[in-house]
């Protein structure tokens, strides 16, 4: 056999070896971003995604350079089926929108993919086919539905409906909406798990509509009844705007079934052959919760052959049956709204229960019982209970029980910081066995729960429902400090809490609106915390709705404080309005999502061309402003106002800036180099303004400041100025530690280090630190217990917190405004992940990352966080040890032993903080590997090359923090360990 011979016969061999052996096949395939089955797909180009499995199952540095996908009709591979087959193109994304022939309406479809996949040494392997991810296109156009909108007294019953006796059902697809809120049931069976639904928008605009697959519950019956629950909701609150939507009871169904032989057909579609009565449900409303009396239930009202003219209640007596009547659609149908759009975030959904951790009776009504679920959440109860007809059970809600200054600490619980929102739900028993009940159409804010009225004084089987849009959980944080575990905890449960379908500032009392400043605040740690591309992606439309609604009178491009616009000025606080450009940018950081952050640029464009015609009106110093750094710490507890603020201009004109800055990083992400330039000049143009407007140079012995010449506000006023990157004095800094440490008198501390700060200048405090090489100040903070301080809220004697309060002092002020369930001082949780853990994104999506765990050289122990990015998992376990030296007896050295995860088709630069003692100069040692496997990869200054997967290695010789050595690396886990040389 000749040399040549052998060479081609051992290519063919390893090539099919590759093809024998292929990687895992791709996963989590998505459509629209809906995992499968993606029911209610609202394009006929949607998006396809996917990932490539975990990192540390299979070799390192593997990067995607091809992919296939083939959408089909049919979930196996015949070809006749076959809408797009892309063929194999060369690209490293996993993110590609379809390019078939168009997708009809109310249609199945089967999306599968395979990659090919680059290693290390640069050999190419493919990996098997995905399995299949069925799809369904919904209803596009209002047209497509073939049902009209129906009034509803709460409940409705479409007539029998009968499928095609000679035929076989191959699919049957439900459509169902109403407002405020819709249930729907299949021949007696509930469909779906969502509750709340559809999600609060401003409906004027658009409303949103469930798509599910009902094939089970019709195939294989002859004889079927449908039926829909309907309550207010948000649409029929009074504290709603005729800009929004008020109005009477409505709902929307249709159901399609497609046979086995091809053909299809709209077996039940809403219109004024159906009926409508009251039902049990007495009243419902968001704030003020629901009265049912069971007694007034329907028997078999969703059974075939119910005669709506001839029906009793549980209580034998008539119910009531009218004829629907056919209604206009809440929006306009012009085209120029969006109108009825398919739901394609995540809906709101029991995400879990809460058993009672304690209870007792009431101190002072005999017939109450005291449940305390040891976590203040969002949510409802659920109780069996047994006894008489007509006996009334009456449960309450609330945060926190009585304690001074409200009253004596004897259990009772403390209602008055609901304010208007009676938060209270009764039930009347209908006298059957054991009833078990729970609210349908309402939800509260709350730990303890007040329940009186039971029969015999009996002790009812309670469980708490924790409810609210169902976002799965992607990152975790963790310390070694217990303190700082809890003020993530507090943020989780918090965050969770206010994730109703539009992020709410609280969950509790008679507000829990769509602040836009909450969201602008806190979107980044959401996105660290919980997978919410759908969710802000659909936010993002509920304010460009607000935006555009003819209905308000506002100024072209301006936005309002709250969205949907039921509370709050319009034109938003500078500070507020934010959040479009803020959860913008932060959609194209975590998710790359380009289609969506594109379609708004034109409209983010009027935002800031809004507040650019305002700075040129005013200037900065007189720049409008609605609320400034809203609710900085009193020094007094209790004493009813806030503490010094910076002058509210300076808020303002800091979120002006700030947008500047995101629209900058949005145009350049979307390729918009030119636009990208011109808000870099106007940023640059506008720094010297903003220092002559709030500079505060030095006089009569006090130091350079910002804001206010008395100091008032000072921390917020600098941290902001730093965040911005406009700071030329370089006394600045100092002047902002000076201040930390203040003693300011009263119930504040005089030992440690406290904010002073309102919601925007904490938001800015973090950040600005850790840019000054301080995160270990930020360290020291996060650890206090004292006033004011997050400790203080998790550890205070009088009310230890399960979630962030509004209010630094909160167990010490009155009800006016304070609620113990509001995200917005939650935003330093994204500065748990980004500087503690150090993991951020240096480009779009997380394609590539940065891992800097800072903490580990600023006074933490240890540092463990994971992040689902949309390529797969990326996590940093670090640790920090003192070992002894070997030279010298009496000295003794650190070594950071850390941890990385980078998933496939990713890089990262890793940089390993030098161990805190290294002298400056001095060039750390790492190793990489385990046991056996331990390979040395960097010493004496350089980088030892050799080890799969790793790049480059540098030292980047920089003092404190910011000193490292930065590897480049691929896809895979790592284990490395750096100490000084």
């Amino acid at each position: 056999m000749s040399k040549l011979t052998l060479l081609v016969s051992l290519l063919i061999l390893c090539c099919s070896a590759a093809l024998a052996n292929p990687l895992p096949s791709p996963v989590d395939l998505a459509v629209d971003h809906m995992p499968c089955p993606a029911l209610g797909v609202g394009s006929q180009k949607p998006l396809f995604s996917w990932k490539h499995g975990t990192a540390h199952n299979i070799a390192r540095g593997l990067v995607q350079t091809h992919y296939q996908i083939v959408v089909s009709t049919t979930g196996d591979s015949n070809s006749s089926t076959v809408m797009w087959d892309s063929g194999r193109l060369s690209s490293r994304h996993a993110s590609v929108r379809y390019a078939g022939t168009e997708l009809k309406a109310d249609t199945s479809y089967y999306l599968r993919v395979r990659a090919w996949m680059s290693d290390a040494t640069g050999a190419v392997t493919p990996t098997g086919e995905s399995a299949s991810c069925r799809f369904h296109v919904g209803l596009l156009r209002d047209s497509d539905w073939n049902a009209s909108w129906i009034s509803s007294l709460g409940l409705n019953r479409a007539p029998d409906f009968a499928l095609d006796p000679t035929k076989s059902v191959s699919q049957a697809t439900a459509y169902v909406t109403g407002l405020g809120y819709v249930e729907l049931y299949v021949n007696n069976i509930r469909v779906g798990r969502e509750r709340l639904s559809p999600a609060w928008t401003t409906y004027t605009m658009r409303v949103l509509y469930s798509t599910y697959d009902v094939t089970n519950l019709l195939a294989g019956r002859q004889n079927n009844t449908l039926g829909v629950w309907v309550g207010s909701g948000w649409f029929n609150s009074s504290y709603n705007s005729p800009a929004i939507g008020v109005g009477s009871l409505m709902a929307r169904v249709a159901i399609s079934v497609q046979y086995t032989d091809g053909s299809s057909a709209t077996v039940v579609a809403s219109d004024a052959t159906w009926f409508t009565t009251v039902g049990p449900i007495v009243s419902s409303d968001v704030y003020n919760g629901e009265v049912y009396d069971a007694r007034k239930e329907t028997p078999y009202w969703l059974h075939v052959g119910y005669n709506v003219s001839d029906a009793l209640h549980e209580d034998d007596t008539p119910v009531t049956w009218v004829p629907c009547v056919v209604l206009p659609a809440p929006y306009a149908n012009s085209g120029q709204v969006p109108g009825l759009v398919p739901q394609q975030m995540p809906p709101i959904m029991e995400t879990g229960t809460l058993l009672p951790v304690n209870f007792y009776p009431h101190p002072s009504e005999a017939d109450t019982l005291i449940f305390d679920f040891g976590q203040n959440h969002a949510g409802w109860v659920r109780l069996a209970v047994q006894g008489p007809a007509g006996a009334v059970i009456t449960i309450r809600h609330a945060e926190v029980l009585m304690h001074p200054p409200y009253g004596p600490a004897d259990g009772t619980p403390y209602y008055d910081n609901l304010r208007g929102a009676k938060a209270t739900d009764v039930y009347t028993l209908k006298g059957f066995g054991v009833e078990i009940w729970e609210p349908r159409f309402t939800y509260h804010g709350f730990r303890y729960a007040a329940i009186s009225g039971l029969p015999n004084q009996q002790q009812p089987d309670v469980v708490s429902v924790v409810v609210g849009s169902a976002l799965p959980s992607v990152g975790s944080f963790s310390c070694d400090n217990q303190v700082i575990n809890q003020i993530q905890q507090l943020i989780v449960w918090g965050q969770r809490s206010n994730l109703m379908s539009v992020p709410t500032d609280c969950d509790q009392r008679d507000e829990r609106k769509g602040w836009m400043g909450d969201s602008a605040l806190s979107v980044s740690e959401a996105m660290f915390n919980f997978g919410g591309q759908s969710f802000f992606a659909n936010w993002l439309e509920d304010i460009r709705d607000a935006q555009l609604n003819p209905l308000d009178s506002h100024t072209a491009g301006s936005v309002p404080d709250t969205v949907p616009h039921t509370f709050g000025s319009y034109p938003a606080d500078p500070a507020w309005g934010t959040a479009y450009p803020t959860v913008a940018l932060h959609m194209l950081l975590h998710y790359n999502d380009t289609d969506v952050v594109g379609d708004h640029y034109p409209n983010l464009q009027a935002w800031i061309g809004f507040l650019q015609s305002q700075y040129n009106t005013t200037g900065f110093a007189k720049f409008y402003s609605n609320y400034g750094d809203w609710v900085p710490p009193p020094v007094t507890w209790g004493s009813g106002g806030f503490g010094p603020m910076p002058p509210s201009s300076l808020i303002s004109s800091y979120s002006f800036l700030n947008d500047l800055r995101s629209m900058e990083k949005i145009a350049n992400m979307l390729g918009k180099q030119s636009d990208a330039a011109a808000y870099h000049q106007l940023l640059e143009d506008l720094r010297g303004p903003f220092n002559q407007a709030f500079y505060v140079a030095p006089q009569s012995g006090k130091p350079a400041t910002y804001g206010n010449p008395n100091g008032d506000g000072l921390q917020s006023s600098v941290a902001c100025a730093l965040d911005l990157g406009v700071v030329d004095d370089q006394t600045i800094p100092a002047t902002l530690l000076s201040d930390l440490a203040l003693n300011r008198g009263g119930n504040w501390s005089s030992t440690g280090l406290h904010l002073a700060t309102g919601i925007v200048g904490t938001k800015c405090m973090f950040p600005a630190l850790s840019g000054l090489g301080y995160t270990a100040t930020g360290v020291t903070i996060l650890q206090d217990t004292t006033y004011p301080s997050f400790g203080f809220m998790a550890t205070n004697p009088l009310e230890p917190a399960t979630t962030v309060w509004e209010l630094w002092d909160s167990p010490y002020e009155g009800p006016g405004m304070n609620s113990r369930n509001h995200i917005m001082f939650g935003s330093v949780g994204s500065w748990f992940y980004e500087v503690l853990a150090g993991i951020t994104p240096l480009e779009a999506g997380f394609s590539t990352v940065r891992i800097h765990p800072r903490g580990l050289v600023a006074g933490l122990g240890a540092v463990d966080a994971t992040v689902a990015t949309p390529h797969g998992t990326v996590s940093v376990s670090g640790s920090v040890k003192t070992q002894k030296s070997v030279r010298r007896a009496a000295s003794s050295s650190q070594v950071l032993t850390v941890q990385v995860e980078v998933p496939v088709n990713v890089r990262a630069v890793v940089a390993l903080p030098k161990p805190s003692g290294a002298a400056s100069g001095t060039s750390p040692i790492v190793y990489e590997g385990q046991g056996s496997e331990r390979s040395l990869v960097f010493k004496a200054g350089k980088f030892v090359p050799g080890v799969a997967g790793i790049v480059s290695g540098i030292h980047v010789d920089k003092a404190g923090e910011f000193g490292a050595v930065e590897f480049e690396v691929g896809s895979g886990l790592y284990h490395f360990e750096i100490s000084s040389a």
